[in-house]
């Protein structure tokens, strides 16, 4: 059998897998080659998650509009991968689930050393988004956590 390597992992055996999943992990620029060799892949079925629409989370909208900015270089919307899907003769399903996404940090310092890193913010900007974190951070169980929820599309179809 071929074998066909998918992003960065190692090697996957065409048709050596019952399943195969990929969850929010589908940004590339050959994303129909990384769907054909994941569909290569599945002796039975392939599931892919991936978000559906705009974010649907407290930390997607008001952390970015804090500082009247849009988040940059949104990912694909489940739809782009649907219709490639559909363009390739694969029939996929197409399921919407609000998904629980929690981020953990030890303390206040880390969660704003993260979201000043990924969001390049300094000066006074990192003023505000050490006030907004420390406003909306729970703490719990030793860990500072920010939860929200992530509106996801599981895309899955079974082989024939």
């Amino acid at each position: 059998m071929g074998r066909c390597r998918i992003g960065k992992g190692k090697d996957i055996e065409a048709g050596g897998h019952d399943v195969v999943i990929a969850s929010h992990s589908l940004v590339m620029k050959e994303i129909k080659n990384a769907l054909l060799k994941m569909n290569d892949a599945a002796k039975r079925c392939v599931y892919i998650f991936i978000v559906a629409g705009r974010r649907n989370e407290k930390e997607g909208s008001s952390l970015w509009s804090l500082f009247n900015r849009e988040k940059p270089g949104l990912r694909p919307d489940y739809i782009y991968l649907y219709n490639i899907l559909y363009q390739l003769g694969i029939y996929a399903n197409v399921e919407i689930i609000d998904a629980n996404h929690n981020m953990r940090f030890p303390n206040l310092d880390a969660a704003v050393q993260h979201y000043k890193t990924w969001m390049n913010v300094s000066g006074d900007d990192e003023k505000k988004l050490r006030l907004y974190l420390s406003e909306n951070l729970v703490k719990e169980n030793d860990a500072f956590w920010l939860r929200h929820t992530l509106r996801t599309a599981m895309i899955s179809w079974r082989k024939e």
